[in-house]
């Protein structure tokens, strides 16, 4: 009998030590477990929720025929966050009852969980977005003949609507396009007309001195698919356009002008820089030896060397698009940089060979090189760069590359460096559509020239080595009149665009272009997959795509077209290829609005606009913002530096799959992106026989909107003179307290009272309100002048007397610092202490004669403490 007296004793002090014992021996039926417990679910939470048997169970029964439900939990483990606050309702008990298994009836449960939170309505108003570039040919229509300008003035900016008007046909109510120009606050100066004055260049070794902005002149020396490399006199640059692809040839000499930055060990012009074709050298060739780097790669690379050409022997490695070598006793490796299509034979991987090629990147890992061949160790090169035989003398040559063009007798081959007309007609077994933009191919012949340019006559041997790829075609050369007129003189292969009226006559189709006197564009030899669209706009004004391939005629000059594209020029194209200065780079932005009959600079009530200009893009290096999250944030910060917490911006960028608009938020200090979720509390009590039943979680929730008070009134001490309120709801949505009356500070005192509010079922309940205050006296603070009371005495009602005895004071902190209008959130400030009760909220404002200030007060919230 001792012996099982003692046991049961050793039991219930086992039991009295455990927090939590019946949870563990699971006897709720014999003992009760009142719990109050606060939860707060983190991203493990949501997909432990939507796996729950007795939550699959739920959703299968609540909508077992269209299963809507059970989509909506699936979702819920996905999103970490709830649809709707009824979900949450409806599977959130099953998921208390799997962590407190045995918890009793009145037991309460405070859950803090994310509620899906729909964006703001006015996001909807940003659709159909896209860009417009204000042309030359606008520059000249808002500053007219006798001002040379190529940016817009504070003067002229308000001009943008109508040049979009004329410039944009077809607009829809609600379109919308970002704005790209130049803009300087210096107006420009007046009087006669003044020719441009003449491009003084920087000098490359000031490019490779420091970053900042230049304009620089050189030849093209090298590409590849991602640039190209210039020199002068002075040194050699690497100009970045990242995924546009470079629209030169080695020997071409251009100008470029934009923003340098340091990448892998060398000062390069960033993506966005502006390039400009100037002229086309006679000549061209490689380098006739190159810096064999392979013994001292390592010490080579170690010592900040200058761009070199250089030659590097080791074995060739390849993996998906990454080209490697690697050499014997090194710890870096050779990499060939965005290599042309072809350039690389795959079949010498693992195999020894020779990259030759100019060093344009050192890291510790690798000598990043824009090759110009890559052969077997010992072997000659099998080709010759296209760019290399559109500049040397006629003769025979063996080349590799890529189909870029094609038109009924033949097809243009590039390799990256430049390209060559293939022209086939009666080349036995040639046909139209022989060849697809695409294919990668061999030509071996012997050249000849026509119309300037060097071609491939229809007795070369050709021979397909790859079909099916696509090729994605570079920037095209916008040529103006001027531009044509130059071409003629000295032609060139390259990818252009340019305006004109289309004559058909029968295979012949010409393009008479504004501004010229014997002198058109001609569309050579038009394929049949083209021919039957081209023919259906003879007589119409039309913008022409495709590769200029030389020039013919006498008494009438022409600019011959490999056509890729015909289409109906718009007004905006007109314009633009009407001009006949030098591009500019925008350096600013604004979104405009179509509202069905006007353009207009968008703007919003709501929150501001703030739309990144093509600097922020070249910055970058690139033409798109794919990783908004680290991108935009910095952009806020650097062009708000001042921004109020709290404060919003919807952004509009353009994003990998086009523009976006998004709303950002600054807190603390950081802007981020509106997030889809916001935290919300639910609140269940638990009753008989497992039943979960959600009580109250807001207990007061007032936004003062409309001209409604919502439950609160005024119980004014002292009045102003000459004035019957202190307090007042203003018509923008707040409540405003002031007894500054007709230009004088008068002494007052009232009070904002709430109505009753009933924590009778509260837990934890803490209040929350928003404000904002100016005007405050010599060495006042808010404190001095304004209060927050609590009380539970009050008996409500506006012919209750206000007795100080029965308030008591909440600490608020973190005021507004009086300066501006902004609003803060004060709180939480706790009130846990009037759990059960019934309370009344006072706002008390005081002033003395000579100092009156203003306070504003809104959003005033009583409700559960989250969890954090």
């Amino acid at each position: 009998m001792k012996k099982i007296v003692l046991l049961s004793a050793l039991l219930l002090a086992s039991l009295s030590a455990c927090e939590d014992w019946n949870e563990d021996l699971n006897i709720q039926h014999q003992f009760t477990d009142v719990k109050e417990k606060t939860i707060a679910l983190d991203n493990s939470a949501y997909p432990a929720i939507a796996s729950l048997p007795a939550n699959k169970e739920l959703a299968q029964k609540t909508d077992p025929e269209g299963g809507s439900k059970v989509a909506v939990l699936e979702a819920i483990g996905t999103n970490k966050y709830f649809s709707s606050d009824a979900d949450a309702e409806l599977f959130l008990p099953a998921y208390i009852r799997s962590i407190y298994p045995n918890s009793t009836a009145n037991s309460k449960f405070i859950v803090t969980y994310n509620l899906y939170q729909a964006p703001p309505a006015y996001l909807s108003e940003f659709a159909n977005i896209s860009t417009y570039e204000v042309s030359e040919a606008d520059y000249k229509t808002v500053w007219g003949e006798n001002i040379v300008a190529s940016y817009l003035s504070p003067e002229t900016i308000g001009q943008i609507p109508a040049l979009l008007k004329a410039g944009v046909s077809g607009a829809a109510e609600g379109d919308m396009k970002v704005v790209n120009y130049a803009y300087s606050e210096t107006e420009p100066s007046t009087g006669g007309t003044t020719p441009p004055a003449e491009v003084v260049y920087d000098p490359i070794s000031a490019v490779l001195a420091a970053a900042g902005e230049y304009h620089v002149k050189g030849e093209v020396i090298a590409t590849y698919q991602r640039g190209f490399l210039i020199k002068d006199e002075t040194g050699s640059v690497l100009v970045y356009t990242n995924q546009v692809k470079p629209n030169v040839s080695v020997g071409d000499v251009v100008g470029v002008e934009g923003a340098t930055s340091k990448y892998s060990g060398y000062m390069q012009f960033n993506a966005g820089a502006a390039i400009t074709y100037l002229e086309r050298k006679e000549t061209f060739a490689y380098p006739a030896a190159a810096t064999d780097i392979s013994a001292t790669l390592d010490a080579w690379a170690g010592s900040t060397p200058a761009m070199t050409y250089v030659k590097i022997v080791g074995t060739l490695t390849i993996s998906g698009n990454y080209y490697n070598i690697e050499v014997e006793g090194a710890t870096r490796k050779g990499s060939i940089s965005y290599p042309a299509a072809g350039l690389v034979d795959v079949s010498l991987a693992g195999q020894k060979v020779e990259l030759t090629g100019y060093a344009i990147g050192l890291t510790s890992s690798y000598v990043n090189v824009m090759a110009t061949s890559l052969t077997a160790e010992g072997a000659s090169p099998e080709f010759t760069p296209v760019g290399v035989v559109a500049l040397a003398a006629p003769g025979p040559y063996k080349v590799k590359g890529t189909v870029v063009a094609t038109y009924a007798r033949g097809f243009l081959l590039n390799d990256g460096t430049g390209s060559v007309l293939v022209y086939l007609q009666a080349a036995e077994g040639f046909a139209d559509g022989n060849y697809k933009v695409g294919d990668v191919v061999k030509v071996e012949g012997t050249t000849s020239a026509y119309g300037g340019l060097n071609q491939f006559p229809n007795s070369s041997k050709v021979e397909v080595v790859s079909t099916g790829s696509t090729y994605t075609q570079p920037a095209e050369r916008n040529l103006t009149a001027d531009d044509i007129t130059a071409y003629i003189e000295a032609p060139y292969a390259a990818y252009v665009a340019y305006v004109g009226t289309l004559s058909a006559s029968g295979n012949y189709y010409n393009v008479e272009v504004e501004g010229l006197t014997g002198i058109q564009g001609s569309l050579q030899y038009v394929g049949e997959a083209l021919k039957a669209s081209v023919d259906a706009l003879n007589g119409k004004k039309i913008l022409v795509k495709g590769y200029a391939i030389g020039t013919s005629g006498s008494s009438t000059k022409y600019l011959n077209t490999m056509t890729l594209s015909v289409e109906e020029a718009s007004t905006a194209a007109t314009r633009a290829f009407a001009s006949t200065r030098a591009a500019v780079v925008p350096n600013a932005s604004r979104l405009y609005r179509y509202d069905g009959s006007a353009w207009a600079a968008y703007t919003n009530d709501e929150v501001g606009v703030a739309v990144p200009d093509p600097t922020v893009y070249a910055e970058l290096g690139a033409t798109a913002i794919t990783r908004p999250a680290t991108v935009i944030p910095l952009y806020l910060a650097s062009k708000f530096p001042l921004a109020a917490d709290k404060s919003k911006k919807v952004v509009v960028y353009n994003g990998a799959a086009g523009y976006v608009a998004e709303e950002y938020i600054l807190n603390k200090g950081v802007w981020a992106a509106r997030p889809a979720s916001a935290t919300s509390i639910i609140i269940f009590e638990e009753g008989d026989a497992d039943a979960f039943t959600r009580q109250p979680t807001t207990y007061l929730d007032v936004n003062f909107n409309g001209d409604d008070a919502q439950g609160f009134y005024f119980k004014d001490i002292k009045l102003p003179e000459a004035s019957t309120y202190v307090w007042k709801l203003d018509s923008y949505g707040y409540m405003k307290a002031s007894a500054y009356v007709g230009g004088i500070n008068y002494a007052s005192e009232s009070y904002l009272v709430s109505p009753a509010i009933d924590l009778s079922t509260a837990i934890d309940p803490v209040l929350t309100f928003r404000e904002a205050h100016r005007y405050l006296g010599g060495s006042e603070t808010p404190d001095d002048r304004f209060g927050v009371y609590v009380s539970t005495a009050y008996e409500g009602g506006a012919d209750s007397a206000i007795n100080p005895a029965d308030w008591t004071l909440l600490p608020a902190t973190g005021w507004s610092d009086g300066t501006t209008w902004t609003f803060v959130t004060i709180g939480p400030l706790d009130l846990a202490a009037y759990t059960g009760q019934t309370i009344y909220l006072a706002f008390r404002y005081t002033s003395v004669d000579g100092s009156a200030a203003t306070w504003e007060v809104d959003d005033v919230k009583v409700q559960e403490r989250p969890a954090e």
